[in-house]
Protein backbone atom coordinates (compact mmCIF):
# COMPACT_ATOMS: atom_id res chain seq x y z
CA UNK A 1 0.00 0.00 0.00
CA UNK A 2 2.90 2.55 0.65
CA UNK A 3 4.34 2.04 -3.28
CA UNK A 4 4.11 5.42 -4.76
CA UNK A 5 2.04 3.48 -8.24
CA UNK A 6 -0.55 2.52 -5.99
CA UNK A 7 -1.26 5.81 -5.92
CA UNK A 8 -4.33 7.47 -7.70
CA UNK A 9 -6.00 10.70 -8.01
CA UNK A 10 -9.83 11.12 -9.50
CA UNK A 11 -12.58 13.23 -9.47
CA UNK A 12 -10.16 15.77 -6.95
CA UNK A 13 -9.37 12.93 -4.65
CA UNK A 14 -6.12 10.99 -4.23
CA UNK A 15 -6.57 7.20 -3.38
CA UNK A 16 -4.40 4.34 -3.15
CA UNK A 17 -5.26 1.09 -5.33
CA UNK A 18 -5.02 -1.45 -3.11
CA UNK A 19 -3.80 -4.10 -4.85
CA UNK A 20 -5.55 -6.94 -3.03
CA UNK A 21 -8.95 -7.20 -3.65
CA UNK A 22 -11.51 -8.34 -0.72
CA UNK A 23 -14.70 -8.37 -2.59
CA UNK A 24 -14.60 -11.81 -3.13
CA UNK A 25 -14.11 -12.42 0.36
CA UNK A 26 -17.07 -9.86 1.22
CA UNK A 27 -19.52 -11.50 -1.04
CA UNK A 28 -18.41 -14.99 0.44
CA UNK A 29 -19.60 -14.03 4.44
CA UNK A 30 -22.96 -12.36 2.59
CA UNK A 31 -23.46 -15.51 0.65
CA UNK A 32 -23.04 -17.20 4.38
CA UNK A 33 -25.11 -15.02 5.78
CA UNK A 34 -22.72 -12.98 8.23
CA UNK A 35 -22.41 -9.78 6.54
CA UNK A 36 -25.24 -7.90 4.13
CA UNK A 37 -24.49 -5.81 1.45
CA UNK A 38 -26.18 -3.06 0.04
CA UNK A 39 -25.50 -0.72 -3.15
CA UNK A 40 -26.40 3.14 -2.45
CA UNK A 41 -27.21 5.79 -5.16
CA UNK A 42 -28.83 9.15 -4.50
CA UNK A 43 -29.88 10.85 -7.88
CA UNK A 44 -29.99 14.69 -7.24
CA UNK A 45 -27.27 14.31 -4.31
CA UNK A 46 -24.04 15.13 -6.01
CA UNK A 47 -20.81 14.04 -5.36
CA UNK A 48 -18.72 16.21 -3.27
CA UNK A 49 -15.81 16.69 -0.79
CA UNK A 50 -18.59 17.07 1.63
CA UNK A 51 -20.67 14.60 0.92
CA UNK A 52 -17.80 12.55 0.38
CA UNK A 53 -16.84 12.35 3.69
CA UNK A 54 -19.50 12.33 6.02
CA UNK A 55 -20.36 9.13 4.16
CA UNK A 56 -17.32 7.84 4.69
CA UNK A 57 -17.23 9.28 8.04
CA UNK A 58 -21.22 6.71 8.78
CA UNK A 59 -19.25 3.97 7.08
CA UNK A 60 -16.17 3.92 9.34
CA UNK A 61 -17.84 2.19 12.45
CA UNK A 62 -17.22 -1.38 13.74
CA UNK A 63 -20.26 -2.50 12.03
CA UNK A 64 -18.99 -1.34 8.65
CA UNK A 65 -16.76 -4.42 7.12
CA UNK A 66 -16.20 -2.18 3.91
CA UNK A 67 -17.13 0.37 1.54
CA UNK A 68 -16.32 1.89 -1.75
CA UNK A 69 -17.40 4.55 -4.12
CA UNK A 70 -18.35 4.00 -7.51
CA UNK A 71 -18.27 7.50 -8.78
CA UNK A 72 -19.95 7.15 -12.36
CA UNK A 73 -22.29 8.86 -14.31
CA UNK A 74 -26.45 8.64 -13.86
CA UNK A 75 -28.12 10.14 -16.01
CA UNK A 76 -25.97 13.31 -16.73
CA UNK A 77 -24.45 14.01 -13.42
CA UNK A 78 -21.73 11.92 -10.57
CA UNK A 79 -24.45 11.62 -8.22
CA UNK A 80 -23.72 10.05 -4.80
CA UNK A 81 -22.72 6.55 -4.72
CA UNK A 82 -21.24 4.09 -2.63
CA UNK A 83 -21.22 0.25 -1.87
CA UNK A 84 -20.98 -0.74 2.11
CA UNK A 85 -20.99 -4.14 3.43
CA UNK A 86 -21.90 -4.01 7.23
CA UNK A 87 -23.29 -6.62 9.83
CA UNK A 88 -26.81 -7.24 10.15
CA UNK A 89 -27.23 -5.32 13.03
CA UNK A 90 -26.66 -2.23 11.61
CA UNK A 91 -29.13 -2.30 8.68
CA UNK A 92 -31.84 -0.02 10.59
CA UNK A 93 -29.21 2.63 11.12
CA UNK A 94 -28.41 2.28 7.48
CA UNK A 95 -31.70 2.64 6.39
CA UNK A 96 -32.13 5.90 8.28
CA UNK A 97 -28.82 7.01 7.27
CA UNK A 98 -30.06 6.83 3.39
CA UNK A 99 -33.43 8.14 3.77
CA UNK A 100 -31.64 10.90 5.09
CA UNK A 101 -29.58 11.67 2.21
CA UNK A 102 -32.61 11.21 0.30
CA UNK A 103 -34.76 14.12 1.96
CA UNK A 104 -31.13 16.31 0.99
CA UNK A 105 -31.45 14.94 -2.49
CA UNK A 106 -34.94 16.24 -2.89
CA UNK A 107 -34.38 19.42 -1.22
CA UNK A 108 -33.56 22.52 -3.44
CA UNK A 109 -30.59 23.24 -1.52
CA UNK A 110 -27.71 20.94 -0.85
CA UNK A 111 -26.94 20.70 2.39
CA UNK A 112 -24.47 18.55 3.76
CA UNK A 113 -25.47 15.22 5.91
CA UNK A 114 -26.05 14.99 9.32
CA UNK A 115 -23.08 14.26 11.03
CA UNK A 116 -22.96 10.90 12.57
CA UNK A 117 -22.68 10.50 16.35
CA UNK A 118 -19.88 9.72 18.14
Amino acid sequence: MSDPKNARSSMGFTHVSVPFDETPHLEALVSAGQLEKRAVLIPGLPVSKENTKDWMQFANQPEVISAIAQGEYHNGEVPLAFTIWYRPSFEDELTDYINELKKMANKSEQATPRKPSD
